[in-house]
C-alpha cells in the first residue's frame, strides 16, 4: 500500500524560471511528513504481519509468541519469577560495580541468581569475589553479563522448544504431548488466544493513530487547506 503527498504549486506556471523557496519548504515538509508517517505505518504493519500467527507454516514459533510464553512460564512459578528477577537485577547494575566490595553487595542482594552463577564455575560467591582485583574487574563484569544473558536466552529457546513440541503440524493446533506437564501446556494454549487479541489491538491502535495523523497533517501542509469555523 502507498500514499502520495502531492503539494499544489499555484505560482509554478507564472514563474517557471525562478525557484520559490517558501513553496519548496512546504513541499519538503510534506515529503518529510509523508516519509515519517509511512515509516511508522509500515513498521506497525510489518510487525503485525510477522507476528499475526503464533506458529508459521513450518511449525516454528514466532519470536513475539515465544517471548510471551516465556514470560508467562516465568510468572507461573514464584521461585522462577524471583530467580529471573534477580538475574535481570544483576544485569542492570553490573556495569556500576567498581570493585570486589561492590560485587559482593550485588551478589548478596541477589543471592539465588549469584549462587547459580557461581555453581557454574564450581565456586562459592565468596571464592569468586576474592579473586576480583582492579586488574581483572572489567573482564569479570563482562563475563558475568555474558553468562546471565545466556541464561535468559536459553530460557527463551526452551520456551520455543516447548511450543513447537506442543504444535501438531497436521491438525494445525496445540495437542498436549506426554512429555509436557498439563500446567505448562495450558500456559502455551492460553497465551495463544490472549497474545493474538493483544497483538491485534496493539498494531490496530498504532495504525489508526498514524492514519489519523496522516490525514490531519496532509490537510495542514496543503496550501488549499482552510479550517472551517462554526458560527
Amino acid at each position: 500500500m502507498s500514499y502520495s503527498n502531492t503539494m499544489s504549486a499555484p505560482y509554478a506556471q507564472q514563474y517557471p524560471a525562478y525557484p520559490m523557496p517558501q513553496q519548496k519548504s512546504k513541499s519538503g515538509s510534506g515529503t518529510v511528513f509523508g516519509m515519517m508517517t509511512l515509516g511508522a505505518l509500515g513498521g506497525g504493519t510489518v510487525g503485525y504481519l510477522m507476528n499475526r500467527k503464533p506458529i508459521n507454516s513450518d511449525g516454528k514459533a514466532s519470536d513475539y509468541f515465544a517471548k510471551q510464553v516465556s514470560e508467562n512460564l516465568i510468572k507461573a512459578d514464584s521461585k522462577t519469577k524471583e530467580f529471573h528477577k534477580q538475574i535481570n537485577e544483576i544485569l542492570k547494575k553490573i556495569d556500576s560495580v567498581k570493585d570486589s566490595a561492590d560485587l559482593k553487595k550485588l551478589f548478596d542482594k541477589n543471592k539465588e541468581a549469584a549462587d547459580d552463577l557461581c555453581r557454574g564455575l564450581y565456586a562459592s560467591k565468596d571464592d569468586v569475589v576474592k579473586m576480583v582485583s582492579s586488574d581483572n574487574i572489567k573482564s569479570v563484569k563482562e563475563k558475568i553479563k555474558n553468562m546471565l544473558k545466556s541464561s535468559n536466552e536459553f530460557m527463551y529457546q526452551h520456551s520455543k522448544n516447548i511450543i513447537e513440541k506442543c504444535w501438531d503440524k497436521d491438525t494445525k493446533e496445540f495437542i498436549k504431548p506426554d512429555s509436557i506437564e498439563q500446567k505448562i501446556f495450558d500456559i502455551v494454549k492460553s497465551t495463544k488466544s490472549k497474545g493474538q487479541w493483544k497483538k491485534a489491538l496493539k498494531y490496530g491502535g498504532i495504525t489508526a493513530g498514524v492514519l489519523g495523523t496522516l490525514t490531519i497533517g496532509y490537510k495542514m501542509l496543503t496550501p488549499s487547506y482552510s479550517p472551517k469555523i462554526n458560527r
